[in-house]
C-alpha cells in the first residue's frame, strides 16, 4: 500500500498510543521535542527527564519502534478508508473536548467532523429501555435535530441507538447526530449497530480514541467522557442504579457541564437512576421545557452544575477499571 501519511504523521499516532501516554504528557513531550519523531529519536534519560514521564513510560515510547511497520500500516489502511486523525494541537481537534483535562490526545473520525463545532447535546440512557423511556428518547433526540442540534451519543442498544436513528429523520438540513464508539472506526461495536453506523457517516460522524483492538469493559465507560466533552449539555433518558449512562453524567459532572434528566414517567414508574439524579439537583425535563433547557446550554458560560451530584454519583457508580 502506498503511503498517504507523513513519518510524523505516523510518529504522532504511534505517541499517542502509548499505553500511558495521556494528553498532558503527550502535549509535555512534543513541547520538549518539537516533532513526534524527533521524541522517538531521543535517549531514555532525555524522555525520563521531562516533567510527569517516568523511566518506565520512557522504555514503552522507545519499544514502541518496534512496532512501527504495524502502526504505520494500520493508520494507512484506517486513512484509506476515509478515517481522520486529530491531536490537540491542531485545528480540527474539537474546541469544546480541548477545553477538558482528560482529552485524549488522539481522535479518529468518519464521517463530516465538523459536526461537533455546532451544537451538540448528549442523549443517553439504558440498553433496555421501558417503553416510557423509548417515547422520551424519540422525542427529545427528534426535537433537537430538528432544532439543528448534533445529537452525540454511544451507539449502545436501547437509547442511544432510538437517539441516532431519530436524529437522521429529522427534516432541519444543520441536525445530526454524532456516536462516539469504544473500539475503532472499522470496527463498529456493537455489531448490530453496523448499519446504523453507515447511515451515521453519511449526516454525521464516527469517533473514537481507540486506533486498535477489541471491545473492553474500561473502553466502555472511558468513552463517555467524549460524549459529555463534546457536548454543551447531558440528558439522562432512563437510567437504574450502575447503569453506563451515570457514568456520562459524572464525566458531565467534572467537566461542568449541565446534567439533565428525562421526566415523563408514571409517578410511581421512575427509574431509579433518573430519581437518582433528580434528587439530587439534576434539571428534570420535560416535553413544555425541553427547547428551554437546549437554549440555556448554548448562553456564554453556561453552568448548571447541581451541588452534591458528583459526590452521590460516585457512591452509587460501581467500581471499573480504567
Amino acid at each position: 500500500m502506498k503511503g498517504t501519511l507523513s513519518q510524523e504523521r505516523i510518529a504522532r499516532v504511534a505517541l499517542a498510543t502509548v499505553y500511558g501516554v495521556n494528553r498532558r504528557r503527550w502535549e509535555a513531550l512534543l513541547a520538549a521535542f518539537r516533532t513526534a519523531e524527533e521524541v522517538f529519536a531521543a535517549p531514555i534519560t532525555a524522555l525520563a527527564a521531562v516533567s510527569d514521564v517516568r523511566i518506565s513510560l520512557a522504555e514503552r515510547i522507545l519499544a514502541q519502534r518496534s512496532r512501527w511497520e504495524e502502526i504505520q500500516e494500520r493508520a494507512e489502511r484506517l486513512a484509506a478508508r476515509g478515517v481522520l486523525f486529530h491531536f490537540p494541537d491542531e485545528e480540527t481537534y474539537p474546541e469544546r473536548l480541548r477545553a477538558v483535562s482528560d482529552a485524549p490526545p488522539l481522535l479518529l473520525t468518519l464521517g463530516d467532523f465538523s459536526v461537533w463545532n455546532g451544537p451538540c447535546v448528549a442523549v443517553v440512557g439504558c440498553r433496555e429501555p421501558s417503553e416510557w423511556g423509548r417515547r422520551g428518547a424519540d422525542w427529545v433526540a427528534r426535537e433537537a435535530a430538528e432544532l439543528g442540534w448534533c445529537v452525540v451519543s454511544g451507539l449502545a442498544r436501547g437509547v442511544d441507538q432510538i437517539a441516532h436513528r431519530e436524529a437522521l429523520e429529522a427534516f432541519h438540513p444543520d441536525g445530526s447526530t454524532l456516536a462516539v464508539l469504544p473500539t475503532p472506526p472499522d470496527n463498529v461495536y456493537p455489531p448490530g449497530s453496523r448499519s446504523l453506523a453507515r447511515r451515521i457517516v453519511q449526516r454525521g460522524c464516527l469517533v473514537s480514541e481507540q486506533f486498535a483492538g477489541p471491545v473492553r469493559p474500561e473502553r466502555l465507560v472511558q468513552r463517555n467522557r467524549i460524549i459529555s466533552g463534546l457536548s454543551l449539555g447531558v440528558i439522562v433518558v432512563e437510567a437504574e442504579r450502575g447503569e453506563g449512562s451515570l457514568h456520562t453524567a459524572r464525566y458531565a459532572v467534572h467537566q461542568r457541564r449541565p446534567v439533565a434528566v428525562w421526566g415523563e414517567f408514571p409517578q410511581d414508574g421512575w427509574p431509579e437512576g433518573n430519581r437518582l439524579l433528580a434528587h439530587h439537583g439534576a434539571t428534570v425535563i420535560t416535553r413544555e421545557n425541553w427547547r428551554e433547557w437546549l437554549a440555556l446550554l448554548q448562553e456564554e458560560g453556561a453552568d448548571y452544575r447541581p451541588p452534591g451530584l458528583l459526590f452521590h454519583l460516585e457512591e452509587v457508580l460501581p467500581t471499573l477499571s480504567g
